[in-house]
């Protein structure tokens, strides 16, 4: 005999808002969502697991040794928790009875040992322990929690933006008279298009602006949306442009356009230029999010609202800089403000940006100014020169030193080539006396300390010289050291004196002095700054900006979040024999991000990244095995969500499928 029978995944996913105690303060999404691809692997890995990796839940105690922890004698079939230095159960039953509140949870592929000793109980029917992180007298070794044999699985959660697509992909149509390649696709012919149609929430495109561009109408489901005007007169180069539409309904299709509409009547076959195309459209050759959000970031992209000071001047100070020139988006009343070069030409909707600092300057006081930009990566400091390290470096300092009436030797009626002891000389200051009468020397060699006279001294004369040569002189130069959070990344470093004048880099010291530094050849935190500045006055500041590998962004706290293990039924697998699914549950607590995010979309992995630093993850390939679109849903910085992810099987008849049924 031989049964089968087709089923069809169908998603739905639910964030809530959660306190720091879990207990849930509103709904931020509730909707069904499209499952892309795995979905059969989730059951079958439901059904059978994956016992060969294991998932410790690792629990080190805040306070070593432990208060007390009691657990019914039932729990341990009345039998004694030890039998000498031999623990008689498992860890897990041990693990039960204990507050997570008291230790620091972690999660790891292999376990931490901590150490479990027997205590007077005074609760009846009951055992009491307490526990150490480090061996003791009276304590035994406690292994890990077991939290998963099966297939351990994360969610990650992602913005789902600025997805490239090649202009060369199949979903994108041409008209004929495109010239389409990977960098570019440009036509001179009124009412060419370029068209997808895609189930998306968002899309943007990069357009050239030049003073032979052209108009493009944007169309969206038969409807011009807005006409872009390419053409700019005073472009004597092209400029790359771009704009973006977001909000869209990723349940459905959206047919996207973009048309030559014409131009400018000044100009002769106006050009559309698209250099740029992004969307959000899953596939099922997608494994991994478009956008997930990063263990350092360096774009701010959900508006966060700020007030400015109340008192003139009118500023905001931005929680990270140095910001990236041209990147940041000012909105106030719905209004978009633009950017003015010096404080005379701010007004009502203006503003003026420190980028260094992160200072916006604006004309008056505002409150709920809406604000999203871009840092450079780079790392901004500042310190007093008080509070520096005074030092010394030793300096060589090449010095004019006057030589009087030096014996260079005696004459033989033959030699005519004599050296000096010491070189280099100075050019012009030889003067040679043989026998006490001056001579001139017919070749002088500066560099190797040489002359020749053009006659031969007579036997017995004495030949000696006065001259200026250059002599290396070892001096102290005071200094102070500074040392930076992070290694400095090569060719990145910059160091402002308190006028704002960028000190010099030297590699010698032979070359330090006033308004220079040096790095330290074995220290790369290590800088040798000069006390003084350029022109000579006391160092009293410094600014210091650099990159560096270790922090190439603004930490965000982000990593995968661990599958919540069910509590009470359905311990595992997590199928719902009598409802047909699947359910998934994970936290991100509040600062994890942490800054303001938007997610559009969420990925059900088998295992974390790299850069999530799960304990003993060796770095196998990660498999997404769904992914889903969520509509916009805004975690702020200080809100925790609890995300329940279920995917329900069908069968053929569009009903859950319950096995066995």
């Amino acid at each position: 005999m031989q049964d089968s029978f087709e089923f069809m995944p169908k998603g739905h996913i639910k964030i809530e808002a959660i306190n720091e105690s879990g207990d849930v303060v509103g709904t931020l999404a509730d909707q069904p969502n499209l499952v892309v691809n795995g979905a059969e692997e989730i059951l079958l890995r439901a059904f059978s697991g994956d016992p060969n990796r294991i998932l410790y839940k690792n629990r080190v105690p805040k306070a070593s040794p432990t208060s007390k922890f009691y657990i019914d004698e039932s729990k341990l079939a009345g039998a004694a928790l030890f039998d000498g230095s031999q623990l008689l159960h498992s860890p897990n039953i041990i693990w039960s009875a204990i507050n997570d509140n008291d230790f620091e949870v972690s999660y790891g592929y292999f376990p931490v040992t901590v150490y479990i000793k027997e205590e007077v109980s005074t609760e009846f029917g009951k055992k009491a322990f307490s526990l150490s992180k480090t061996p003791a007298t009276g304590y035994v070794p406690l292994n890990a929690e077991v939290y998963s044999t099966y297939t351990n699985l994360f969610i990650g959660i992602g913005e789902g933006i600025h997805k490239p697509i090649p202009l060369t992909d199949s979903r994108l149509t041409f008209s004929n008279s495109f010239t389409v390649t990977a960098e570019s696709a440009s036509t001179t012919t009124a009412n060419d298009e370029v068209k997808f149609k895609q189930k998306i929430s968002n899309f943007a495109f990069e357009y050239e602006a030049s003073n032979k561009g052209a108009q493009i109408d944007v169309v969206v489901n038969g409807v011009v949306k807005e006409t872009i005007e390419a053409f700019d007169s005073e472009l004597t180069e092209p400029q790359i442009k771009s704009i973006e539409y977001t909000g869209l309904d990723n349940s459905v299709e959206t047919e996207i356009k973009l048309v030559h509409s014409g131009s400018d009547a000044a100009v002769t076959n106006p050009i559309m230029k698209i250099v740029g195309i992004h969307f959000d459209a899953l596939s099922k050759n997608d494994n991994g999010l478009i956008k997930e959000f990063k263990n350092h970031e360096v774009d701010f992209l959900t508006p966060t609202m700020f007030n400015t000071t109340p008192m003139a001047p009118y500023t905001i100070q931005l929680p990270n800089f140095p910001v990236l020139t041209g990147s940041l988006k000012i909105k106030y009343n719905d209004i978009e403000f633009t950017e003015a070069a010096e404080d005379a030409q701010l007004s009502d909707t203006t503003f003026k940006v420190d980028y260094v600092h992160g200072v916006i300057s604006f004309n008056r006081a505002l409150t709920g100014v809406m604000i999203s930009y871009s840092v450079t990566g780079e790392i901004y400091d500042t310190e007093l020169a008080t509070t520096m390290t005074a030092g010394t470096i030793t300096v060589v300092v090449p010095t004019d030193t006057p030589v009087t009436n030096e014996n260079v030797g005696t004459g033989d009626a033959v030699k005519t080539t004599f050296s000096l002891v010491n070189k280099p000389i100075n050019q012009g200051t030889l003067v040679v006396r043989v026998d006490g009468n001056a001579v001139t020397p017919s070749s002088i060699d500066i560099v190797t300390g040489e002359f020749t006279l053009s006659t031969a001294p007579s036997a017995g004369q004495s030949v000696r010289a006065d001259y200026v040569y250059v002599k290396n002189v070892n001096t102290n130069k005071a200094m102070n050291k500074y040392s930076t959070l992070y290694p400095i990344k090569e060719n990145t470093l910059k160091i402002l004196d308190q006028n704002g004048v960028e000190l010099q880099e030297v590699e010698n010291a032979s070359d330090f002095g006033n308004g220079k530094y040096m790095l330290d050849n074995t220290d790369p935190k290590l800088i040798k700054i000069a006390q003084n500045d350029i022109s000579g006055g006391a160092l009293t500041k410094i600014e210091v900006v650099y990159k560096s590998d270790e922090k190439p962004g603004v930490p965000t706290n982000y990593t995968r979040a661990v599958i919540d293990k069910p509590k009470t039924i359905n311990d595992y697998p997590w199928f719902e024999l009598d409802k047909g699914s699947v359910r998934f549950v994970a936290e991100f607590p509040e600062l994890k991000p942490a800054h303001n995010i938007t997610i559009r979309e969420m990925g059900l992995f088998d295992g974390p990244r790299a850069e999530d630093k799960i304990a003993g993850f060796r770095n196998y390939p990660v498999k997404a095995f769904s992914l889903v679109r969520v509509g916009e849903t805004r975690k702020e910085v200080n809100t925790g969500i609890r995300i329940t992810w279920t995917i329900t099987l069908m069968n053929e008849e569009g009903n859950p499928f319950q096995g066995g049924r």
